[in-house]
């Protein structure tokens, strides 16, 4: 019994390390990546993170205990005969192949979050079961040399695994003598005792993220939290993926606001001087406000400043979310962006949405298309594009593959010209929509592969500057063009980034992109600068109003040139909570958490309380569709 104990403490032991080899490996990858917190709240995160790492161990010791509950009366039965020996090493091997394969499944999800967490900042959940289709497309985001890198880590983790299980756990224990009759039943008794650790206590509230949470400081709580754990959780809650958020106000007090918050007056500026105007949207990728020297604090784009001096621009934009597939749904069809989920991954109800190019195209306007270096197929962007009401989607397959870059797609030099030709043969007035990709992971250009051994935010420097550059040569043509007269340019991003400054999903700075409206269909003198606070969702309010078309079938899209400065709110969301930014204010509030965690000091109670509203009936809306 004493071998049985020592073996029992040595797999608890080896479960503990291994958990917090884990945590202070992800906290040195996020630090080499420029996130940290101070080594103070660091090593205060792994002494918070314990109840949750004992949690994992109690699911691992859980299953443990059946295998020896079936290896121990497996042994009872023949330990009379001579195949009581053979009976033990098939219940060992059982047990330590158990052990060892669930140690490098654990591997597999703590490694991966590595990498999803510096590139997203949230923990692997079910957004990875999105992409699982286009593994191909999402590992392009990932440097070749260190997808191997993370291959051989996960390996030598399983190997080592192994090792410690055969040498150290088991420490030549390969006969425990002879099995007494009450053996199954401690075991059996110690699996139940086990849901103690699973459920975290007898309190009311089990185990979760929220547990573990201990500081404002967004990074330290997410230290705390294990990955494995988190990761098993996602899979639980897989059936209920849509299940609702608890209600943040009564039903008659949030419809009271959102009306408020939704209200438009009739007198606006008319900002155009022809009544159908072509419809141009350029969605650029990853084009963060941060970058622009009129907007944030660096100068990566100086082409794109120029335009924004000449034409219109929304200083006060803010893109929905922290994803390309929630942003090009947010700019398509003026909806809100969910948290862990996007809609665009589900047909049924993406195909419920109106959509604005299919209000242009019910209002007499032709050659729709959409136009995507990438693989359209990749997160179901080709669906939403027809649902759109495009009549066409170019994409990479549409180019020769030479034209191909390292990992992503075809780059923005090579699909302008295409757009470019194509709006001189197309009818008038038309509608098209071009997703640029070139400033996305793994920021390679077309002269080569990505330098990793520059920084990265250096490297997302570069190809904001080349993304700029490209825009700016199409531009040039454009204004050669006899269209141009009679077309309006929109030019946004599809999301921001953390950099330049590495801005966490707690920060407003990480949602706020630069929108420019531009093209010869023009007013002159006008106001450039509009700094009202205004969101993806509005585009398509904001497009239609101008061409005197009714928006009344998008719900959470506003007009906000309509409304007074003070009364328009930007709704931004992200994996685990969601923000609500004022004219003047604001907060984003952590559902993981359950508080929020920034809030501009004059911000009223008044003010969270219309993001709640917002945020309430937009969630109610997707629930039900």
């Amino acid at each position: 019994m004493r071998t049985r104990l020592q073996i029992l403490l040595r797999l608890f032991l080896f479960w503990i390390g291994l958990q917090l080899f884990f945590r202070l490996a992800f906290i040195l990858y996020q630090w080499a990546g420029g996130l940290s917190c101070g080594w103070q709240l660091s090593l205060a995160a792994l002494w918070h993170g314990l109840p949750m790492d004992v949690s994992l161990l109690g699911y691992v010791f859980l299953l443990l205990s059946v295998e020896f509950v079936v290896a121990s009366v497996v042994r009872l039965g023949l330990q009379t005969y001579r195949h009581r020996d053979l009976a033990f090493r098939c219940g060992r091997a059982l047990i330590l192949t158990t052990s060892t394969v669930l140690a490098t499944a654990s591997a597999v999800v703590a490694v991966a979050d590595w990498e999803i967490y510096r590139n997203w900042q949230f923990h692997v959940d079910l957004t990875p079961f999105l992409y699982i289709s286009h593994l191909g497309e999402s590992l392009g985001s990932i440097p070749w040399v260190l997808t191997g890198a993370l291959l051989v880590a996960i390996a030598a983790i399983g190997w080592g695994a192994y090792h410690v299980h055969t040498r150290w756990v088991w420490n030549k224990a390969w006969h425990l003598g002879k099995t007494r009759w009450f053996e199954p039943i401690v075991a059996l008794l110690f699996g139940a005792v086990m849901l103690l650790p699973i459920r975290g206590g007898v309190d009311v509230a089990t185990m979760n993220v929220s547990r573990v949470a201990f500081s404002s400081h967004a990074f330290a709580n997410h230290i705390a939290v294990n990955a494995t754990w988190n990761f098993m959780r996602e899979l639980l809650e897989l059936p209920y993926a849509f299940t609702h958020y608890d209600p943040f106000l009564p039903s008659a007090e949030a419809d009271r606001r959102y009306g408020r918050i939704m209200q438009e007056t009739e007198d606006f500026p008319r900002l155009l001087r022809c009544k159908r105007p072509n419809v141009l949207v350029l969605l650029m990728e990853s084009q963060s406000a941060k970058f622009s020297a009129l907007l944030g604090q660096d100068s990566c784009t100086p082409h794109l400043d120029s335009v924004a001096r000449s034409g219109v621009l929304f200083s006060r934009m803010y893109a929905a979310s922290t994803r390309s597939d929630k942003g090009v749904v947010a700019v398509l069809a003026g909806y809100p962006a969910q948290g862990k989920k996007s809609i665009i991954k589900f047909p049924r109800k993406l195909e419920r949405l109106s959509f604005f190019p299919r209000v242009l195209d019910s209002a007499g306007y032709h050659s729709t298309a959409f136009y995507y270096g990438g693989n359209a197929d990749f997160v179901n962007f080709r669906t939403c594009a027809y649902l759109a009401g495009f009549e066409r989607v170019v994409e990479q397959r549409d180019f020769p593959r030479e034209l191909r870059g390292q990992k992503w797609g075809v780059h923005d030099e090579f699909v302008y010209p295409r757009l470019l030709a194509e709006c001189d043969t197309a009818q008038q007035p038309f509608c098209k929509m071009y997703f640029t990709l070139s400033n996305h992971e793994p920021f390679d250009l077309p002269s080569g592969a990505a330098d990793l051994s520059l920084p990265e935010e250096q490297r997302i420097r570069r190809t904001a500057r080349y993304a700029d550059s490209c825009l700016n040569r199409f531009l040039l043509a454009a204004r050669e063009r006899p269209w141009w007269d009679s077309t309006l340019v929109v030019i946004l991003a599809d999301h921001g980034h953390r950099y330049p400054g590495n801005s966490s999903n707690d920060d407003p700075l990480r949602y706020h992109i630069p929108m420019v409206w531009t093209g010869g269909a023009l007013r002159t003198g006008l106001d450039t600068v509009i700094s009202t606070v205004t969101s993806q969702t509005d585009v398509a309010a904001l497009v239609l109003s101008q061409l005197g078309l009714p928006h009344t079938r998008f719900p959470f899209s506003r007009n906000t040139l309509a409304m007074s400065p003070q009364e328009t709110g930007a709704l931004v969301v992200y994996n685990h909570g969601y923000g609500w930014l004022t004219d003047s204010c604001g907060y984003i509030y952590d559902f993981d958490a359950q508080r929020i965690l920034w809030r501009k000091e004059e911000t009223p109670d008044s003010v969270v309380r219309d993001g709640e509203a917002f945020f309430q009936k937009h969630h109610e809306d997707y629930v039900g569709r």
